[in-house]
């Protein structure tokens, strides 16, 4: 962070708002481009240079243009489906057929694009030049002997092959290539690339568009060849696309007419195949039970015969499972009196068709009647009645219940029977849906397989019409024209690059340079930096022809010392002199010319001035006034017995008096931390109201330091473009720690232009000091008569 050193005026100084910093920080750049501006030019011409020298080998690039028309038909059949007979790519494919690297390299081959001679004018020898399938790339030299007789092939300067001039050249290396027109002791240097190298550099640069729903493909080749070159192989290009794509559709169209024919005779042996097996199964299931449709009331005649016994055989068989049950129930109930005929009628069954129960029930039923009869006329023990009540118990317990039980075998045996019956025919009724199933099953692949063959059939029909028939879907609207002109000339691109590019480089390079300058340049650098304010400034004093000083200067460095004057003056109370020690970081910043300057406006203004050449080192401000160097400071110093009045010089001004550093010593810098320099400036205020101290630069010593002690002030001096910042700031440092009160810094050398335009000044109705002193340079002032 600065230290804030300065105590002139309003002490220290806010940097402002960002934009007047931002504005100050502009200026110092532009400051530092003028200050750079003859380095910028030169970078800017070298970049001129460069862009002149690259435009030479950056040529000029040239754009041809074609249309291609296809058929908007063709662009329509992408809908068609799966099989597409007619057609020959999607529209997508267009442009990737057209930027194939087989269309490209055949364009290569034709026009011999893998040659290129290193001199433009020597293609003479090269004509008829050809290559094998397999060639080695690289680059060649033909060099034909002093005599024309022979030649010697070389690649990267190694021998190939020698021979006759007159036969076939570079065979080994896949060269078909007889040359002709040899000039005797020439060499011809070219190179090869492989084919299908220069159709993929062909293919870059090589654009092709095909708008969605537009029929127009547009082509464009970009080049640094000649024009008519280019032209020449977009025209070739173009008709070897056309004849590409005829071919291409020629053999789709074959391969599909082919494919069809096959996919045609396996369709219809599918559809013999599916026809024989529904044949097949027709005729192995014609005998068996079929599932018919819905019986409608009134027609159960109509209804299968399976079915109908089927049922038949269930209903029979729960009848006789019924009269089974029942007579087996009446049997196992029987009492022991026997079977109760009339129980037997119950189960119809049993009796009709049974004679032998029919007989034997009506045998008993006589029998019973002649019992009846017999009792009514005899007693139970009669004979008679006796064997007819025996008769009839047989009949009853014995021979009706013996017939039942037969018939109940028969049942049983019916029984059995209708069950397995009833098996066997749930088993094959079952079979029938199966075998429906399988019956339209093998009804919907005859049906599929007939449809199938007639589709193929009728697009076979087409695809050999279309083959018969076939037309090109592609057509050259505009061919391409070599341009007259460069359609991309890079020659004013570079060169604006180029200027663009070392101007900005320039300004890069001065930013940098001003960044790490050490020299002070700006007034932000003695109040940020050091911590200064800024009490006044002097101007660049130039001279003319005459030898003399500007008298527009002059004036301003008269305005200048006075305003620094009224400042200097403001830091002292009312009425106390004025004690100051003028001092600059390097010599050649104009210390002295300001003392001098400063001391003769203090002495026009009315104040009795005191000047001390303090610098005991190269002090020559006797000179400047012409004025006798001793005594001065060094004898007052080695002689305690001199007084002030012994040492003092007056000059032209009846108000200034000067103090010359006196003759050179040994002991001058320790005699200036001596108790007698305290004691001549502690008296000199006594007699005068301004006390001005000329000291050595702050870096060749304390000399300066023990003169800020001894008057108790400091003003610095800061000359633009020479003072070391560095070196200022690290005496300002140790500066801080002695009892010296830095009064500000005033910069020296300004241009009253930049950001020193404000700071400068041009009076029109003052009396220059330089008419009272002639200002010879820069630090140095003559008093003149």
């Amino acid at each position: 962070m600065p230290i804030d050193r300065g105590l002139v005026a309003s002490g220290a100084r806010h940097p402002g708002p960002p934009s007047a910093v931002t504005l100050k920080r502009l200026q110092r750049y532009f400051g530092a481009v003028k200050q750079y501006k003859w380095m910028i030019l030169a970078i800017v011409g070298a970049a001129i240079g460069a862009g002149l020298l690259a435009t030479r080998f950056v040529p000029p690039s040239y754009e041809v243009n074609a249309t291609l028309w296809i058929s908007a038909e063709t662009a329509r059949r992408q809908d068609r489906g799966p099989i597409r007979g007619q057609e020959l790519v999607a529209a997508s494919g267009w442009v990737e057929l057209l930027r194939s690297v087989a269309l490209s390299e055949s364009i290569v081959r034709q026009l011999g694009l893998y040659l290129k001679p290193s001199e433009a004018n020597d293609s003479l020898p090269f004509i008829g030049f050809g290559i094998k399938d397999h060639v080695v790339p690289g680059l060649y030299t033909l060099r034909v002997d002093g005599d024309g007789q022979k030649y010697a092939l070389l690649r990267k300067k190694e021998l190939v092959e020698r021979g006759v001039v007159g036969d076939s050249v570079g065979r080994s290396v896949g060269f078909l290539w007889q040359p002709k027109a040899l000039t005797a002791g020439k060499e011809h240097d070219f190179s090869i690339v492989e084919p299908h190298e220069a159709a993929v550099t062909l293919l870059n640069a090589l654009n092709a568009s095909l708008p969605d729903g537009s029929s127009f493909l547009r082509v464009s080749l970009t080049g640094k060849d000649r024009p008519i070159l280019l032209a020449t192989i977009v025209n070739r290009w173009l008709e070897a696309y056309i004849r590409m794509t005829g071919q291409l559709k020629r053999r789709n169209l074959t391969e599909f007419v082919g494919i069809l024919d096959g996919q045609l005779n396996l369709a219809e042996a599918r559809l013999r195949g599916a026809e024989s097996a529904l044949e097949n199964f027709r005729v192995q299931t014609i005998t068996l039970p079929q599932e018919g449709g819905p019986v409608a009331a009134g027609v159960e005649q109509t209804r299968d015969p399976v079915f109908q016994d089927y049922f038949k055989t269930k209903l029979e068989y729960e009848s006789v499972h019924r009269d089974r049950e029942a007579l087996e129930h009446i049997l196992r109930d029987a009492p022991s009196a026997g079977v109760d005929p009339e129980m037997l009628f119950a189960v119809p069954a049993v009796v009709v068709g049974n004679e032998r129960l029919k007989a034997a029930i009506g045998e008993l039923a006589t029998k019973e009647a002649q019992l009846r009869t017999a009792r009514l006329t005899y007693t139970d023990k009669y004979k008679g009645v006796q064997d007819l009540e025996r008769a009839t118990g047989i009949l009853r317990q014995q021979t009706i219940p013996d017939i039942a039980r037969a018939s109940l075998e028969e049942f049983k045996l019916r029984e059995a029977q209708l069950a397995s019956r009833i098996d066997g025919a749930s088993t094959e009724l079952r079979r029938i849906p199966s075998r429906t199933i399988e019956e339209m099953r093998l009804r919907r692949e005859v049906a599929v397989a007939e449809n199938l063959y007639t589709t193929l059939l009728t697009r076979y029909g087409e695809a050999k019409l279309t083959e018969a028939s076939e037309t090109p879907d592609v057509a050259v609207l505009d061919s391409a024209v070599a341009p007259n002109r460069p359609t991309r000339n890079t020659a004013p691109k570079l060169m604006l690059l180029a200027v663009l590019g070392g101007l900005g480089f320039a300004i890069a390079l001065v930013i940098v340079l001003d960044m790490v300058d050490a020299r002070f340049r700006y007034p932000e650098q003695a109040t940020d930096e050091l911590g200064l304010d800024i009490v006044g400034f002097m101007p660049r004093l130039t001279q003319n022809r005459n030898r003399s000083i500007d008298p527009l200067l002059a004036a301003q460095l008269t305005e200048g010392i006075r305003c620094i004057r009224v400042g200097l003056r403001s830091t002292t109370p009312d009425g106390a002199p004025l004690m100051l020690t003028i001092s600059s970081p390097c010599s050649g910043d104009g210390k002295s010319l300001l003392a001098a300057n400063l001391a003769v406006s203090f002495a026009e203004a009315g104040y009795k001035t005191l000047l001390i050449d303090g610098d005991v080192r190269r002090g020559a401000l006797a000179s400047t006034f012409n004025v006798r160097a001793s005594p001065g400071l060094m004898e007052y110093l080695r002689a305690p017995e001199l007084s002030l009045r012994d040492i003092v010089h007056p000059t032209l001004h009846p108000n200034l008096v000067l103090i010359p550093s006196g003759a050179r010593s040994r002991r001058g810098v320790e005699l200036l931390a001596s108790e007698q320099l305290r004691r001549l400036i502690v008296s000199a205020p006594e007699q005068f109201d301004v006390v001005l101290v000329d000291t050595p630069p702050l870096g060749v010593g304390v000399d300066a330091f023990a003169m800020g002690i001894a008057t108790g002030s400091m003003l610095l001096v800061l000359r633009t473009g020479k003072t070391n910042r560095k070196l200022a700031e690290a005496k300002l440092e140790f500066a801080d720690r002695l009892p010296i009160r830095m009064l500000g810094a005033v910069l020296n050398d300004v241009r009253a232009q930049g950001i020193y335009e404000y700071y400068s000044y041009t009076p029109r109705f003052s009396e220059p000091i330089g008419e009272r002193i002639g200002i010879v340079d820069e630090g140095t002032v003559r008093a003149r008569a």
